[in-house]
């Protein structure tokens, strides 16, 4: 007759040592490598290749401010216009006040002050040499004293050093002037002068593209200034994409790398694009979180299709 308690008994070690083999994962089989942070997985990836999201963007995009108060009379440009650089945008009436304070500015006081100054100091030294001259004559004669002589040519060399500086002075003035004047024109458009302060400025392009963008405000008969942007004007091509790249993948991208971009905005088309620009310095330093680099890529735009802002996935064919 069988005696299962020993039976079970014998066979407690066997059927722990099966349990501990069936547990431990068999030679060669490898664990599934994970995908470093900040890359998500793309089901349609080429080993190989880089895929990370990015943003077009102008590369060069320039603010239009109106300087200073006034009320638009004119808007000649519209978003997505082809202006030049210096092409009037739009033409607006000064306020009153705003006129009166250009004309002030343009005629510094301080200006003529330090004029009449030196007129003052050129007439008392002509007084002073004439003085000296008589002086020198009765000094010769033993008819004045020395003393005399002297203290009227201290006079006049402290008058000489005190015109320097006066001129000196009138001449930083003169110059800073002139600076203002040349800021003042690029500022309401036209050429102005301190006797003729006009009414009616205008706001141009600083550079040739397109306009991307206006105020909302930007109608005739509307307020406008001082410091509100009124335009934008940007290079439409060729644009950028600007993208974050994780660490794992900035080490194996390079300038001058090609890379094929689809937007989500314009599905079923490519574009081709080439690594412009890639920092060398992530955009956290903190220890604590992952390192993102940011990188550039210049894409052609002969047709305008591509617009700022528009979003959509690059591929980086890293060669094989």
């Amino acid at each position: 007759m069988l005696n299962y308690p020993k039976i079970k008994k014998s066979l407690g070690p066997v059927l722990l040592a099966v349990c501990l083999l069936a547990s431990v994962p068999s030679v060669g089989a490898a664990a599934p490598a994970a995908s470093p942070a900040g890359s998500p997985a793309s089901t349609d990836q080429k080993p190989g290749d880089i895929i990370v999201q990015g943003k077009l963007s102008c590369p060069l995009k320039r603010l239009v401010i109106a300087p200073f108060r006034g009320v638009l009379t004119a808007v000649k440009a519209r978003a997505g216009q082809k202006v030049k650089e210096g092409e009037v945008l739009a033409q607006y009436r000064l306020f009153p006040d705003v006129v009166i304070q250009l004309r002030r500015r343009l005629s510094p006081p301080q200006i003529h002050d330090l004029e009449a100054q030196i007129a003052g100091i050129d007439q008392n030294l002509s007084s002073m040499e004439v003085k000296k001259r008589e002086l020198q004559g009765l000094s010769a004669e033993n008819m004045a004293p020395a003393q005399s002589l002297s203290q009227v040519e201290k006079e006049i060399q402290l008058a000489f050093r005190n015109r320097s500086a006066i001129d000196a002075r009138l001449k930083l003035e003169q110059q800073l002037a002139k600076d203002d004047l040349s800021v003042l024109k690029d500022q309401l458009g036209k050429s102005i002068n301190p006797g003729n302060v006009p009414e009616q400025v205008s706001l141009v392009s600083p550079i040739a593209g397109y306009v991307i963008g206006e105020g909302a405000d930007v109608r005739e008969g509307a307020e406008v200034g001082p410091g509100e942007p009124a335009f934008v004007i940007g290079v439409m091509d060729p644009m950028v994409v600007r993208a974050q790249v994780h660490e794992m993948e900035a080490i194996h991208i390079g300038l001058g790398d090609k890379a094929t971009i689809s937007l989500d905005s314009l599905p079923g088309k490519t574009f081709e694009g080439t690594v412009s620009r890639l920092s060398w310095m992530p955009i956290s330093p903190g220890v604590d979180q992952p390192s993102y680099y940011e990188m550039e890529l210049t894409v052609p735009n002969p047709d305008l299709a591509l617009k700022d802002g528009l979003k959509g996935q690059i591929d980086i064919r890293r060669p094989k």
